[in-house]
Protein backbone atom coordinates (compact mmCIF):
# COMPACT_ATOMS: atom_id res chain seq x y z
CA UNK A 1 0.00 0.00 0.00
CA UNK A 2 1.30 3.53 -0.75
CA UNK A 3 1.62 7.00 1.11
CA UNK A 4 -1.42 7.88 -0.26
CA UNK A 5 -3.79 4.79 0.65
CA UNK A 6 -2.36 4.80 4.41
CA UNK A 7 -3.72 8.47 4.33
CA UNK A 8 -7.16 7.47 3.16
CA UNK A 9 -7.30 4.66 6.31
CA UNK A 10 -5.92 7.10 8.57
CA UNK A 11 -8.75 9.76 7.61
CA UNK A 12 -11.77 7.87 6.38
CA UNK A 13 -11.39 4.48 9.31
CA UNK A 14 -14.42 6.24 11.34
CA UNK A 15 -17.10 5.32 8.81
CA UNK A 16 -16.43 2.32 7.36
CA UNK A 17 -17.46 -0.36 9.99
CA UNK A 18 -19.37 -1.06 13.00
CA UNK A 19 -16.44 -3.07 14.52
CA UNK A 20 -14.18 0.35 14.57
CA UNK A 21 -16.70 1.46 16.65
CA UNK A 22 -15.82 -0.92 19.96
CA UNK A 23 -12.29 -0.48 19.09
CA UNK A 24 -11.92 3.34 17.91
CA UNK A 25 -8.66 3.64 19.86
CA UNK A 26 -6.98 1.15 18.41
CA UNK A 27 -6.89 2.75 14.77
CA UNK A 28 -6.36 5.65 16.38
CA UNK A 29 -3.10 4.68 18.07
CA UNK A 30 -2.26 2.76 14.35
CA UNK A 31 -2.51 6.47 13.11
CA UNK A 32 -0.71 8.13 15.37
CA UNK A 33 2.37 5.71 14.52
CA UNK A 34 2.03 6.47 10.73
CA UNK A 35 2.39 10.30 12.15
CA UNK A 36 5.28 9.49 14.40
CA UNK A 37 7.05 7.61 12.06
CA UNK A 38 6.57 10.36 9.92
CA UNK A 39 7.88 12.81 11.88
CA UNK A 40 11.37 10.55 12.11
CA UNK A 41 10.79 10.37 8.56
CA UNK A 42 10.16 6.96 8.32
CA UNK A 43 7.34 5.91 5.73
CA UNK A 44 4.82 4.11 7.73
CA UNK A 45 3.32 1.92 5.06
CA UNK A 46 7.12 0.52 4.97
CA UNK A 47 7.00 -0.70 8.66
CA UNK A 48 8.48 -4.74 8.41
CA UNK A 49 5.50 -7.23 9.43
CA UNK A 50 7.26 -8.71 11.69
CA UNK A 51 8.38 -5.31 14.03
CA UNK A 52 4.57 -5.18 15.53
CA UNK A 53 3.62 -3.01 18.11
CA UNK A 54 3.89 -2.45 22.03
CA UNK A 55 1.14 -4.70 23.73
CA UNK A 56 -1.54 -3.05 25.28
CA UNK A 57 -2.67 -6.23 27.12
CA UNK A 58 -1.78 -6.74 30.94
CA UNK A 59 0.79 -9.80 31.45
CA UNK A 60 -2.44 -12.07 32.22
CA UNK A 61 -0.08 -15.23 31.80
CA UNK A 62 0.88 -14.54 35.77
CA UNK A 63 -0.66 -15.71 38.75
CA UNK A 64 -1.30 -12.24 40.18
CA UNK A 65 -2.53 -11.16 36.95
CA UNK A 66 -4.94 -14.38 36.71
CA UNK A 67 -6.78 -14.04 40.35
CA UNK A 68 -8.30 -10.54 39.99
CA UNK A 69 -9.86 -11.93 36.68
CA UNK A 70 -11.40 -14.89 38.60
CA UNK A 71 -13.00 -12.89 40.94
CA UNK A 72 -14.60 -10.82 38.34
CA UNK A 73 -15.86 -13.60 36.79
CA UNK A 74 -17.26 -14.90 40.02
CA UNK A 75 -18.80 -11.68 40.68
CA UNK A 76 -20.29 -11.45 37.31
CA UNK A 77 -22.23 -15.09 38.14
CA UNK A 78 -23.15 -13.25 41.04
CA UNK A 79 -24.92 -10.51 38.99
CA UNK A 80 -26.71 -12.42 36.54
CA UNK A 81 -27.56 -15.29 39.13
CA UNK A 82 -29.52 -11.77 41.03
CA UNK A 83 -30.87 -11.10 37.47
CA UNK A 84 -32.26 -14.48 36.79
CA UNK A 85 -33.79 -15.26 40.87
CA UNK A 86 -34.84 -11.94 41.32
CA UNK A 87 -35.17 -10.03 44.49
CA UNK A 88 -35.40 -11.95 47.91
CA UNK A 89 -33.83 -15.00 46.50
CA UNK A 90 -30.68 -16.49 45.89
CA UNK A 91 -30.77 -19.51 43.08
CA UNK A 92 -27.87 -21.09 44.41
CA UNK A 93 -27.66 -24.01 41.74
CA UNK A 94 -28.01 -21.68 38.90
CA UNK A 95 -24.78 -19.74 40.71
CA UNK A 96 -22.56 -22.83 40.50
CA UNK A 97 -23.44 -24.03 36.99
CA UNK A 98 -22.79 -19.95 35.87
CA UNK A 99 -20.03 -19.46 37.98
CA UNK A 100 -18.38 -23.17 36.41
CA UNK A 101 -19.46 -21.57 33.18
CA UNK A 102 -17.80 -18.75 33.52
CA UNK A 103 -14.41 -19.97 34.59
CA UNK A 104 -13.92 -22.36 32.13
CA UNK A 105 -14.67 -19.97 29.41
CA UNK A 106 -12.11 -17.01 31.27
CA UNK A 107 -9.45 -19.69 31.93
CA UNK A 108 -9.13 -21.44 28.48
CA UNK A 109 -9.02 -17.85 26.84
CA UNK A 110 -6.54 -16.62 29.16
CA UNK A 111 -4.34 -20.18 28.26
CA UNK A 112 -5.02 -19.39 24.70
CA UNK A 113 -4.07 -16.01 24.83
CA UNK A 114 -0.78 -16.89 26.93
CA UNK A 115 -0.11 -19.59 24.12
CA UNK A 116 -0.27 -17.12 21.62
CA UNK A 117 1.27 -14.06 23.53
CA UNK A 118 4.40 -14.29 20.84
CA UNK A 119 2.39 -13.95 17.78
CA UNK A 120 0.60 -10.99 19.40
CA UNK A 121 3.64 -9.37 19.92
CA UNK A 122 4.01 -9.38 16.07
CA UNK A 123 0.99 -7.80 15.65
CA UNK A 124 -0.42 -4.43 16.01
CA UNK A 125 -2.06 -3.02 18.31
CA UNK A 126 -6.05 -3.47 16.35
CA UNK A 127 -4.80 -7.08 15.68
CA UNK A 128 -3.95 -7.90 18.99
CA UNK A 129 -7.53 -6.65 20.05
CA UNK A 130 -8.91 -8.46 17.51
CA UNK A 131 -7.23 -11.61 18.59
CA UNK A 132 -8.00 -11.80 21.90
CA UNK A 133 -11.93 -10.66 21.25
CA UNK A 134 -12.24 -13.60 18.96
CA UNK A 135 -10.68 -16.20 20.86
CA UNK A 136 -12.86 -15.31 24.16
CA UNK A 137 -15.99 -15.51 21.97
CA UNK A 138 -15.01 -18.35 19.78
CA UNK A 139 -14.44 -20.21 23.37
CA UNK A 140 -17.50 -19.36 24.66
CA UNK A 141 -19.23 -20.62 21.53
CA UNK A 142 -17.55 -24.01 21.99
CA UNK A 143 -18.35 -24.27 25.86
CA UNK A 144 -22.07 -22.99 25.36
CA UNK A 145 -22.89 -25.49 22.61
CA UNK A 146 -21.19 -28.08 25.03
CA UNK A 147 -23.19 -27.47 27.57
CA UNK A 148 -26.35 -27.24 25.11
CA UNK A 149 -25.55 -30.94 24.25
CA UNK A 150 -24.58 -32.65 27.61
CA UNK A 151 -27.40 -31.06 29.56
CA UNK A 152 -30.21 -30.13 26.77
CA UNK A 153 -33.22 -30.46 29.52
CA UNK A 154 -31.40 -27.52 31.46
CA UNK A 155 -30.57 -25.56 28.81
CA UNK A 156 -34.17 -26.00 27.40
CA UNK A 157 -35.76 -24.50 30.80
CA UNK A 158 -33.53 -21.52 30.45
CA UNK A 159 -34.12 -21.21 26.77
CA UNK A 160 -33.37 -22.65 23.51
CA UNK A 161 -30.12 -23.98 22.36
CA UNK A 162 -29.43 -21.74 19.85
CA UNK A 163 -30.73 -19.13 21.77
CA UNK A 164 -28.28 -19.96 24.51
CA UNK A 165 -25.19 -20.04 22.62
CA UNK A 166 -25.93 -16.63 21.06
CA UNK A 167 -27.08 -15.02 24.21
CA UNK A 168 -23.62 -16.14 25.67
CA UNK A 169 -21.63 -15.56 22.91
CA UNK A 170 -23.63 -11.76 22.83
CA UNK A 171 -22.44 -11.63 26.45
CA UNK A 172 -18.87 -12.89 25.83
CA UNK A 173 -18.75 -10.35 22.88
CA UNK A 174 -19.91 -7.07 25.23
CA UNK A 175 -17.67 -7.95 28.06
CA UNK A 176 -14.41 -8.39 26.68
CA UNK A 177 -15.14 -5.65 24.28
CA UNK A 178 -15.14 -3.38 27.69
CA UNK A 179 -12.31 -5.06 29.26
CA UNK A 180 -10.12 -4.62 26.14
CA UNK A 181 -10.88 -1.29 25.67
CA UNK A 182 -10.43 -0.46 29.32
CA UNK A 183 -7.15 -2.19 29.64
CA UNK A 184 -6.53 -0.15 25.86
CA UNK A 185 -7.16 3.06 27.80
CA UNK A 186 -4.57 2.45 30.84
CA UNK A 187 -2.51 1.69 28.18
CA UNK A 188 -2.76 4.92 26.80
CA UNK A 189 -2.48 6.66 29.72
CA UNK A 190 0.58 4.99 30.57
CA UNK A 191 2.44 5.79 26.91
CA UNK A 192 1.02 9.54 27.60
CA UNK A 193 2.96 9.49 31.01
CA UNK A 194 5.98 8.14 29.79
CA UNK A 195 6.09 10.56 26.70
CA UNK A 196 5.82 13.29 29.14
CA UNK A 197 8.27 12.20 31.28
CA UNK A 198 10.68 12.10 28.86
CA UNK A 199 9.95 15.20 26.87
CA UNK A 200 10.71 16.55 30.34
CA UNK A 201 13.58 15.05 31.12
CA UNK A 202 15.16 16.24 27.89
CA UNK A 203 14.19 19.43 28.21
CA UNK A 204 16.14 19.59 31.95
CA UNK A 205 19.16 17.64 30.55
CA UNK A 206 19.46 19.76 27.43
CA UNK A 207 19.27 23.23 30.01
CA UNK A 208 22.09 21.52 31.75
CA UNK A 209 24.49 21.22 28.54
CA UNK A 210 24.63 24.40 27.25
CA UNK A 211 25.71 25.55 30.63
CA UNK A 212 27.97 23.06 31.20
CA UNK A 213 29.69 23.58 27.66
CA UNK A 214 30.35 27.42 27.78
CA UNK A 215 32.02 26.86 31.81
CA UNK A 216 34.28 23.89 29.57
CA UNK A 217 35.00 25.82 26.83
CA UNK A 218 36.35 28.97 28.79
CA UNK A 219 38.40 27.07 31.21
CA UNK A 220 39.79 25.24 27.92
CA UNK A 221 40.45 28.91 25.96
CA UNK A 222 42.38 30.29 29.22
CA UNK A 223 44.28 27.35 28.90
CA UNK A 224 45.79 28.09 24.96
CA UNK A 225 48.25 31.20 25.42
CA UNK A 226 49.86 29.32 28.48
CA UNK A 227 49.94 25.46 28.25
CA UNK A 228 48.85 24.15 24.22
CA UNK A 229 49.39 20.79 25.78
CA UNK A 230 47.53 20.94 28.87
CA UNK A 231 44.71 22.03 26.23
CA UNK A 232 44.65 19.62 24.00
CA UNK A 233 44.51 17.15 27.24
CA UNK A 234 41.51 19.38 28.55
CA UNK A 235 39.46 19.11 25.15
CA UNK A 236 40.44 15.42 25.25
CA UNK A 237 38.25 15.13 28.62
CA UNK A 238 35.63 17.37 27.17
CA UNK A 239 34.97 14.70 24.77
CA UNK A 240 34.92 12.23 26.93
CA UNK A 241 32.20 13.96 28.84
CA UNK A 242 30.11 15.41 25.94
CA UNK A 243 30.15 11.37 24.90
CA UNK A 244 28.26 10.98 28.10
CA UNK A 245 25.75 13.98 27.79
CA UNK A 246 24.73 13.07 24.77
CA UNK A 247 23.24 9.67 26.14
CA UNK A 248 19.73 8.93 25.89
CA UNK A 249 18.24 10.54 29.36
CA UNK A 250 16.37 7.07 30.12
CA UNK A 251 19.65 5.16 30.28
CA UNK A 252 21.03 5.24 33.78
CA UNK A 253 25.01 5.20 34.48
CA UNK A 254 26.29 3.33 37.64
CA UNK A 255 27.18 5.54 40.50
CA UNK A 256 31.31 4.87 39.25
CA UNK A 257 30.75 6.05 36.31
CA UNK A 258 29.23 9.34 37.29
CA UNK A 259 32.37 9.80 39.38
CA UNK A 260 34.79 9.01 36.69
CA UNK A 261 32.84 11.98 34.71
CA UNK A 262 33.23 14.27 37.42
CA UNK A 263 36.97 13.43 37.70
CA UNK A 264 37.15 13.92 34.39
CA UNK A 265 35.33 17.85 34.36
CA UNK A 266 38.09 18.77 37.47
CA UNK A 267 41.11 17.50 35.69
CA UNK A 268 39.55 20.58 33.50
CA UNK A 269 39.19 23.12 36.46
CA UNK A 270 42.02 22.09 37.53
CA UNK A 271 44.44 22.95 35.04
CA UNK A 272 42.79 26.30 34.79
CA UNK A 273 42.64 27.08 38.58
CA UNK A 274 46.42 25.12 39.00
CA UNK A 275 46.84 25.00 42.84
CA UNK A 276 43.68 26.96 43.98
CA UNK A 277 41.80 23.57 43.31
CA UNK A 278 42.33 20.94 45.54
CA UNK A 279 40.34 17.91 45.97
CA UNK A 280 39.82 15.31 48.47
CA UNK A 281 38.96 12.42 46.47
CA UNK A 282 38.10 8.52 47.87
CA UNK A 283 41.47 6.74 47.11
CA UNK A 284 39.20 3.25 46.61
CA UNK A 285 35.54 3.16 45.07
CA UNK A 286 33.00 0.98 47.71
CA UNK A 287 31.40 -1.87 45.97
CA UNK A 288 28.23 -0.30 45.92
CA UNK A 289 29.25 2.63 43.32
CA UNK A 290 29.11 -0.20 40.79
CA UNK A 291 25.91 -0.86 41.70
CA UNK A 292 23.82 2.36 41.89
CA UNK A 293 22.08 3.38 38.68
CA UNK A 294 21.26 7.33 37.99
CA UNK A 295 20.66 9.32 35.50
CA UNK A 296 23.96 10.54 33.98
CA UNK A 297 25.26 14.18 34.50
CA UNK A 298 23.50 14.49 37.80
CA UNK A 299 26.35 15.16 40.39
CA UNK A 300 28.44 16.67 37.74
CA UNK A 301 26.23 20.02 37.69
CA UNK A 302 26.56 19.67 41.76
CA UNK A 303 30.40 19.95 41.37
CA UNK A 304 30.80 22.18 38.78
CA UNK A 305 28.51 24.79 40.81
CA UNK A 306 31.11 23.85 44.03
CA UNK A 307 33.37 24.80 41.93
CA UNK A 308 32.25 28.22 39.98
CA UNK A 309 30.04 29.44 43.12
CA UNK A 310 32.19 28.28 45.82
CA UNK A 311 36.07 27.93 45.24
CA UNK A 312 36.71 29.91 42.22
CA UNK A 313 35.40 33.24 43.84
CA UNK A 314 38.44 32.75 47.04
CA UNK A 315 41.64 34.35 46.30
CA UNK A 316 43.29 31.39 48.13
CA UNK A 317 40.80 28.71 46.79
CA UNK A 318 39.74 25.73 48.48
CA UNK A 319 39.10 21.67 49.04
CA UNK A 320 35.95 20.15 47.50
CA UNK A 321 35.35 17.24 49.00
CA UNK A 322 33.73 14.41 47.85
CA UNK A 323 32.08 11.38 50.33
CA UNK A 324 30.09 8.33 49.77
CA UNK A 325 28.32 5.87 52.44
CA UNK A 326 25.80 2.91 52.34
CA UNK A 327 22.90 3.18 54.97
CA UNK A 328 19.50 1.31 55.02
CA UNK A 329 19.67 -0.12 51.12
CA UNK A 330 20.63 3.84 50.41
CA UNK A 331 23.43 5.30 49.13
CA UNK A 332 24.69 8.52 49.88
CA UNK A 333 27.09 11.27 48.22
CA UNK A 334 28.16 14.37 50.10
CA UNK A 335 29.68 17.36 48.45
CA UNK A 336 31.45 20.00 50.31
CA UNK A 337 33.30 23.25 49.22
CA UNK A 338 33.98 26.37 51.13
CA UNK A 339 31.88 29.83 50.66
CA UNK A 340 33.61 33.25 51.06
CA UNK A 341 32.04 35.16 53.90
CA UNK A 342 30.19 38.08 53.50
CA UNK A 343 32.61 40.39 55.52
CA UNK A 344 35.37 39.56 53.07
CA UNK A 345 34.37 41.87 50.53
CA UNK A 346 35.35 45.89 50.99
CA UNK A 347 32.33 47.90 51.28
CA UNK A 348 32.71 49.65 48.06
CA UNK A 349 32.76 46.66 46.11
CA UNK A 350 29.42 45.95 48.38
CA UNK A 351 26.84 46.64 45.50
CA UNK A 352 28.65 45.12 42.12
CA UNK A 353 29.36 42.13 44.54
CA UNK A 354 25.69 41.51 45.60
CA UNK A 355 24.36 41.63 42.18
CA UNK A 356 27.01 39.11 41.48
CA UNK A 357 26.47 37.01 44.35
CA UNK A 358 22.61 37.18 43.02
CA UNK A 359 23.38 35.55 39.45
CA UNK A 360 25.25 32.94 41.35
CA UNK A 361 23.00 32.06 43.69
CA UNK A 362 20.39 31.76 40.81
CA UNK A 363 22.37 29.52 38.60
CA UNK A 364 23.32 27.41 41.56
CA UNK A 365 19.68 27.19 42.14
CA UNK A 366 18.74 26.34 38.44
CA UNK A 367 21.17 23.39 38.57
CA UNK A 368 19.99 22.04 41.79
CA UNK A 369 16.42 22.33 40.69
CA UNK A 370 17.27 20.62 37.78
CA UNK A 371 19.29 17.97 39.37
CA UNK A 372 16.30 17.30 42.02
CA UNK A 373 13.80 17.12 39.23
CA UNK A 374 15.86 14.51 37.22
CA UNK A 375 16.22 12.09 40.34
CA UNK A 376 12.18 12.67 41.23
CA UNK A 377 11.99 11.75 37.41
CA UNK A 378 13.73 8.52 37.60
CA UNK A 379 13.04 7.38 41.20
CA UNK A 380 10.43 9.16 42.72
CA UNK A 381 10.38 9.51 46.53
CA UNK A 382 13.35 7.07 47.20
CA UNK A 383 15.65 9.73 45.98
CA UNK A 384 16.42 12.88 47.74
CA UNK A 385 18.74 16.29 47.53
CA UNK A 386 19.60 18.91 49.94
CA UNK A 387 21.37 21.49 50.66
CA UNK A 388 22.80 23.52 53.46
CA UNK A 389 25.12 25.89 54.52
CA UNK A 390 27.22 27.12 57.33
CA UNK A 391 29.24 30.46 57.96
CA UNK A 392 32.08 28.99 55.10
CA UNK A 393 30.50 25.72 53.94
CA UNK A 394 28.11 24.97 51.55
CA UNK A 395 27.05 21.27 51.40
CA UNK A 396 25.00 19.37 49.35
CA UNK A 397 23.73 15.63 49.37
CA UNK A 398 22.31 13.24 47.64
CA UNK A 399 20.89 10.25 48.90
CA UNK A 400 19.89 7.18 46.01
CA UNK A 401 18.44 3.36 46.27
CA UNK A 402 20.50 0.52 45.91
CA UNK A 403 17.24 -1.76 45.74
CA UNK A 404 15.88 -2.42 42.65
CA UNK A 405 14.15 0.09 40.76
CA UNK A 406 12.11 0.56 37.54
CA UNK A 407 12.67 3.84 36.20
CA UNK A 408 10.04 5.91 34.11
CA UNK A 409 10.66 3.93 30.56
CA UNK A 410 10.40 0.60 32.56
CA UNK A 411 13.72 -0.57 32.47
CA UNK A 412 14.60 -2.48 36.15
CA UNK A 413 17.52 -1.99 37.56
CA UNK A 414 18.82 -4.74 39.60
CA UNK A 415 22.02 -4.38 41.14
CA UNK A 416 24.68 -6.50 40.94
CA UNK A 417 26.52 -8.78 43.88
CA UNK A 418 29.27 -6.96 45.19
Amino acid sequence: MGNAGGQWSCERWQGEELFWLLFSSYKLAECSQVYQRGRDGVNATERPAESGSPSFLPDICQRHAVLPIILGALLGSVLFTLLHSGPGHFDTIYFSLTALFMLWVVLTSIFLVCRMQSLAQRLSIAWQGSLAWLISIVVTVIYSTTAALLFPALIKQLAGPFQFVLHTALISALVTGLMLRYFYLQFLTSQRRESELEFRLEALQARIRPHFLFNSMNSIASLIPEDPVAAEAAVLDLSKLFRVALRKTDQLISLAEELSICKAYLDIEKLRLGDRLSVEWPSELPGFAANARLPPLTLQPIVENAVYHGIQPLPQGGTLSLQLSERDRFCYVMISNPIAAPQLHPRSDASRLGEEEKRSSSGNRMALDNTRQRLAAAFGDAAVLKNSRTDDTYIVTVRMPLHSQTTPFGLIVEPRSA
